[in-house]
């Protein structure tokens, strides 16, 4: 996925934009969301009624469903537990 659309996805998830703002990103970035998130997705996005605070705590909840699973596949470090242990 495209960092700048997982950055903006993320930023809505967190709270860190406004929902009338995160609803015209979304239309001006519509053909860049429908490659990134799959059509379903897309269409729910657009879909959806912006006003409706329900429905946009469901998307919120839906869109990290989503995205967390990408976030398990970066490497991690050993723990500093082992660090201190001597152990890798």
């Amino acid at each position: 996925m495209d960092k700048e659309i997982n950055s903006a996805l993320w930023r809505f998830i967190r709270r860190d934009t406004s929902v009338s703002a995160f609803e015209a990103w979304v239309y001006v970035h519509e053909a860049s969301l429908s490659t990134a998130l799959g059509p379903e997705f897309h269409f729910r996005l657009l879909e959806m009624n912006y006003a409706d605070r329900n429905q946009v705590e469901d998307m919120r909840e839906q869109l990290e469903a989503h995205l967390r699973p990408a976030l398990t596949h970066v490497p991690t470090l050993p723990s500093r537990k082992c660090r201190l242990a001597g152990h890798r």
